[in-house]
């Protein structure tokens, strides 16, 4: 429609992003806010009316108005949707927040040589204007891991969920999600590939009200491996390419670009998920959270981050050969699923 479309003219003339009215009104004290796009349809005689009441067409525009009659009455009478720029949005007055806090999720399967270390030093860490709430799901593992983590039953900032069975890292994380009582998500890993300093950066945006959703790229230090396994290189050749084939993907399916879509830092304010429903059970959450995010209308930014990638030897738990075909039909169907 170009100059013609109806959301240039001067009464229309502020414009805001799902995002930015998003987070207009979280600091504005409202919540639970809901966005419901308005549905218009036009048929091709409404289409050659609108544009034939402008002076000032293009080529394109007048080829549609002289070739729109040749068609058969009632394919000029049947209408189809067209994208709009307008939407209702719905909140409600929320009650006030006296602080900020950060709901820290804790996957562990397995994990008995890095699960201690990693809890002892979250714990002790301090997030600048904000508080944390730990959130531990333990898979029932078979190393000990167990032990260690019920330990820590009974700690005020901690909420420990025991699961009588491994179902994966996304069933813990959804587990996770449904107890978690924070105005911020971070997904913490019991391992030790990345590195807890980084969390500083990546809550910034999110604690100054500028940003939703958050990913910390692990391509920090440039170059296109992200993954070196001293004792694994031909393994980590293969994860490498393997990361890059299923980006090009993602960001092809979304119409975004990222580096680092699977990272494991997926930092977003709570309310990103209203509405929203998960059913991943491994590691192709990762792709429905980030797809059902991206759709929803949060577009992350990317912030580098240290990592330190360890090798299947060193307890790597993805699969060569199951979780690829997982994540190919994740970007199928969480492409197309209605949220």
């Amino acid at each position: 429609m170009g100059r013609n479309w109806h959301e240039w003219r001067p009464a229309n003339r502020w414009y805001f992003t799902r995002e930015t009215l998003h987070l207009a009104l979280l600091s504005a004290g409202f919540g639970q806010v809901w966005f419901e796009p308005e549905r218009r349809t036009y048929s091709l005689d409404q289409l050659a009316d609108r544009l034939a009441q402008s002076d000032e067409l293009s080529l394109s525009q007048r080829a549609l108005i002289a070739v729109h009659g040749l068609f058969p009455s009632m394919l000029r009478k049947w209408k189809f949707p067209l994208p709009q720029g307008t939407v209702v949005v719905s909140a409600v007055a929320g009650p006030k927040r006296t602080e900020c806090v950060v709901s820290i999720i804790v996957p562990v399967f397995n994990e008995r040589g890095t699960v201690r270390q990693l809890l002892d030093t979250l714990l002790m860490k301090s997030l600048q204007g904000a508080r944390k709430e730990v959130i531990i799901v333990e898979s029932n593992s078979t190393d000990g891991s167990r032990d260690i983590v019920v330990g820590y039953q009974g700690h005020p900032r901690v909420k420990i969920i025991l699961e009588p069975a491994p179902r994966g890292k996304g069933h813990a994380v959804r587990a996770g999600l449904a107890a978690a009582t924070g105005d911020i998500i971070l997904i913490q890993d019991a391992d030790l590939e990345y590195d807890l300093s980084d969390y500083e950066v990546l809550l910034a945006p999110i604690l100054a009200g500028r940003q939703m959703f958050v990913l910390g790229s692990r391509h920090g230090e440039g170059g296109w491996a992200i993954r070196k396994f001293d004792d694994q290189p031909l393994h980590a050749f293969a994860l490498n390419v393997a990361h890059w084939t299923f980006t090009l993907m993602i960001n092809a399916a979304l119409g975004i670009w990222l580096r680092d879509p699977f990272t494991m830092y997926k930092v977003f304010r709570r309310e990103c998920l209203e509405g929203l429903t998960f059913e991943s059970n491994r590691f192709d959450f990762d792709w429905e959270l980030l797809m059902k995010l991206v759709r929803k209308g949060y577009k992350p930014i990317e912030i580098p981050i240290s990592y330190k990638s360890r090798s299947f030897k060193e307890g790597k738990k993805v699969s060569m050969i199951r979780d690829p075909l997982t994540w190919l039909w994740a970007v199928v169907k969480f492409r197309l699923v209605r949220l």
